[in-house]
């Protein structure tokens, strides 16, 4: 009874690791380790296994576990794609009320780009009460520091935006 419900359970985490958002090699890595874990737990719930052999597979299931644990650690902190890349900054629009927007340039110091509602375009307005996400920072023709939103080409002076808790317009890199 119990090495069905090991076998049950172990079949439900291999399922749910195929539904990951993760490399297929490590789908695969962690469907094979989920794998030794059920028959080794499997055969060692079993009556008719001797005590130093049930130790023996237990141990065995715990090593690979525990190895399975450390590959998902090491995953996480190390091979995973979605810790690469840009780093982004957290500002809001100071001093402005929800129904507030602004209107974004092309380039730093530049003019600010007509936005329409009815337009299919990727410009939307910037507005006050959200988070926006920004990348970079760099200056115009005056020295003033604009900053480049996450992902686009567009730009907003930094005076019209404050740092969100934790983020600061010092740490953005150079663009």
């Amino acid at each position: 009874m119990i090495g069905a419900v090991v076998v049950v359970v172990s079949a439900v985490l291999v399922t749910s690791l195929g539904l990951a958002d993760v490399p297929v090699g490590w789908i695969i890595a962690g469907t094979v380790g989920l794998t030794v874990v059920a028959i080794l737990a499997g055969h060692a719930a079993r009556k008719d296994v001797e005590s130093g052999t049930r130790v023996r597979l237990l141990t065995g299931a715990t090593v690979t576990l525990v190895l399975i644990v450390v590959g998902i650690a090491g995953y996480v902190r190390w091979w995973d794609p979605r810790n690469e890349g840009v780093r982004l900054w957290e500002f809001l629009l100071a001093d402005v009320t929800e129904t507030q927007c602004i209107r974004v340039s092309g380039e730093p110091g530049g003019e600010p780009l007509v936005l329409a509602p009815s337009t299919n375009s990727e410009l939307a307005p910037i507005c006050g009460g959200a988070t926006h996400f920004f990348e970079c920072r760099s200056e115009d023709d005056d020295g003033v520091p604009w900053l480049r939103l996450a992902g686009s080409r567009y730009w907003l002076p930094e005076d019209v935006l404050r740092p969100r808790v934790g983020s600061s317009t010092g740490r953005l890199p150079a663009c």
